[in-house]
């Protein structure tokens, strides 16, 4: 145990014999964790922004349509049994809240220019819980029950160059008969998402106007959710799918922004990888440079009687030492910036990704593996890299080791 606790000591003051080079690798390797760190935590921050923005502006977490909806829209595919669909999501402890839409293609004309858009039928009053057109309008007032009014995105008013008060003609195909139904509404509201898939290409009137225009009485076409904090079953959507219905969560509604996200936890890998191989070059760098520099040192520890095991041992103690600086720097360093980015964010105000726009800062998050997961794997590593220098340091010829005095 006395001679543990010697080689401890040694190996602990044998990293400050050079202290320019022991502090520069330990900045490096620290810098290394820090951005990890860093990177992780606004990483976890894009995501919870990207999903936040896709289920809370229109989407929802989760859809209900009749099967084969989605591809076709065809307008008289509707929910079948939505009153037991409904039932059912009222009883389910999962569900925060939900939405009906009944939805359709339409055509928009003014007086100057006339412009296709997907019409949707909402409910007001259940609609401000699922998403965000109440807070989105730029300019007007929200639908509020209101059968003659209608929504428009900011781009739609801009091609028909109307403004709050003006009238349109709306025009649909009616259900089942495939009858043009023609309706004069007043422009009520201008909302601005600032997402070009719902600004140039749709427009809302509440549920009823919808569906009295399409000839579907009180059948709906979608139903949106919000779950709670849990996590929805499979059998939960099984259950929401029965009776010919097709019940998908967000992520198998939106593929492509799905597999983005599914990317960047690959990225992360990958640079773990790229961040854990520098630091093994850097180690054995260091250690190298510092074992050549000791050769006579290790000449005269072995030919006094030390061990080879013991020189191998004082090396990864010296290499636990400098690794254990350089966790401390680089956790010091990584959670001041992620304290700094998680309270003053990072915007980037209408950047799109993958079909889904930035409106708000994203904001680093914390997660408990970077001060426990990251921190310790760059310490095994680095202790690990130590292991080559440290057998070579141990195979040292004591005369040839002492043939170097004085060259």
């Amino acid at each position: 145990m006395y001679k543990i606790l010697q080689l401890i000591k040694l190996g602990a003051r044998n990293i400050f014999r050079n202290k320019r080079r022991t502090f520069l690798t330990a900045t490096v390797i620290g810098i290394g964790l820090a951005a990890l760190i860093f990177l992780d935590a606004y990483l976890i921050g894009m995501k919870e922004n990207i999903t936040h923005r896709v289920t809370t502006t229109f989407l929802g977490e989760a859809q209900v349509h009749a099967e084969g909806f989605r591809l076709t829209r065809e307008v008289e595919n509707t929910v079948n049994d939505s009153e037991e669909t409904i039932r059912f999501l009222e009883e389910s402890p999962a569900v925060a809240a939900y939405t009906m839409r009944a939805v359709s293609p339409c055509m928009l004309t003014s007086p100057r220019n006339a412009s296709s858009v997907a019409l949707y039928g909402i409910d007001t009053d259940s609609e401000r819980k699922i998403s965000s057109i109440h807070r989105a309008i730029t300019s007007g007032v929200f639908l509020d029950g209101n059968e003659r009014a209608i929504l428009l995105g900011y781009d739609v008013a801009e091609d028909l160059d109307v403004a709050i008060g003006d009238h349109i003609v709306v025009t649909v195909a009616q259900a089942h008969t495939g009858d043009l139904m023609q309706d004069l509404l007043e422009v009520s509201g201008i909302f601005n998402f600032g997402d070009p898939s719902l600004d140039k290409t749709t427009a809302f009137v509440v549920l009823p106007t919808a569906q009295k225009m399409l000839g579907i009485g009180d059948d709906i076409h979608e139903i949106a959710i919000l779950f709670d904090d849990t996590v929805p079953s499979e059998d939960f959507f099984a259950e929401a799918s029965a009776g010919e219905n097709e019940a998908l969560g967000w992520k198998d509604l939106m593929p492509s922004l799905s597999a983005m996200l599914e990317m960047i936890d690959y990225s992360i890998i990958t640079i773990e990888a790229i961040l854990f191989t520098l630091v093994i070059f850097i180690i054995m760098n260091t250690l190298f440079m510092s074992i050549f520099e000791r050769t006579t040192e290790f000449g005269i520890l072995r030919a006094i009687g030390t061990r080879p095991l013991q020189l191998f041992a004082l090396i990864i103690i010296e290499a636990g030492a400098l690794a254990a600086l350089s966790v401390i720097i680089g956790t010091v360093i990584g959670m001041t910036l992620v304290t700094i980015v998680g309270i003053t964010g990072i915007s980037y105000a209408g950047l799109n990704v993958a079909g889904v726009t930035f409106s708000e800062p994203i904001y680093a998050v914390f997660h408990w593996r970077q001060v426990v997961t990251f921190p310790a794997v760059v310490f095994v590593f680095t202790v690990a890299a130590a292991i080559y220098p440290a057998i070579s340091a141990a195979r040292t010829i004591p005369v040839k080791a002492l043939q170097q005095i004085g060259k």
